[in-house]
């Protein structure tokens, strides 16, 4: 079978496409892994901020 210049420019249109759409997804993927760290990086450090506020708050009281 051979193919004619038409099919193999639709072939690298077609491959170029998916590894456009795969590179996005993993941006994504780690646009959402960034997001979720610095979620829990500020969660911690309020954990942090309110248990120095708990001790200071008691050593002041007792």
């Amino acid at each position: 079978m051979v193919m004619g210049p038409e099919n193999l420019d639709q072939i690298q249109q077609d491959v170029s496409e998916r590894k456009t759409k795969e590179k996005l997804n993993g941006l994504k993927q780690r646009g959402l892994l960034s997001d979720m760290l610095m979620t829990l990086g500020a969660a911690g450090l309020f954990i942090i901020v309110a248990i120095i506020f708990g001790v200071i708050i008691h050593a002041i009281r007792y």
